[in-house]
């Protein structure tokens, strides 16, 4: 059986309720300014000469159309700025737990029509340079482990230990000292 995702479309309620906000006042102004010209036509045009039932009508029939348009435009804005409100959702989960030492395993994409696939490919690096780092760093605590070890069970002499370290030093600071030569 096919398991059914269930989408969160207010991801970023914020951002989100606030463009919708945006376009809603504009319709609104669109809305007042069709109503007024109407209004200013029927009196001043037409000199209120049409006195029929169905002109009585017509501010309910506009009523009806703006929260038709305005239902019509609120789901069309949040299904579009989710676009952007999600693809920012995910690299802030992604790099939050980076944050936290777990990178994940795989790379990360964005759903087809997603604002800004570019930043895939950015974030996608960042992540294997933060993996390789955090490699880097699980080898050097397990090569000093080992040479603690060695050293306890007098294996190792004070200075081949103190090369040692000043190998890892050097790793650690970026250091090789084949580069030099």
């Amino acid at each position: 059986m096919k398991n059914k995702i269930k989408r969160k479309y207010l991801v970023a309620p914020r951002y989100q309720l606030s463009q919708a906000g945006i376009i809603l006042l504009s319709h609104l102004l669109v809305a007042l300014l069709v109503t007024g010209l109407l209004s200013w036509v029927y009196l001043f045009m037409l000199n209120s000469s049409i006195a029929f039932d169905h002109n009585r009508q017509i501010p309910w029939f506009l009523a009806a159309m703006v929260l038709l348009i305005t239902a019509i435009t609120t789901w069309w804005v949040i299904r579009h700025s989710h676009r952007v409100a999600g693809a920012m959702f995910k690299v802030d989960q992604t790099l939050s737990r980076a944050a936290k030492g777990d990178c994940p395993d795989r790379e990360i994409s964005f759903r087809k029509g997603d604002h800004f696939p570019q930043l895939a490919a950015s974030i996608n690096d960042c992540l294997k340079g933060l993996q390789a780092c955090h490699k880097e760093r699980d080898d050097i605590i397990t090569d000093l482990a080992a040479v603690q070890a060695r050293l306890k069970e007098g294996q190792l002499s004070s200075e081949e230990a103190a090369g040692i370290i000043q190998e890892t030093i050097n790793k650690l600071n970026g250091f090789s000292p084949e580069a030099e030569l």
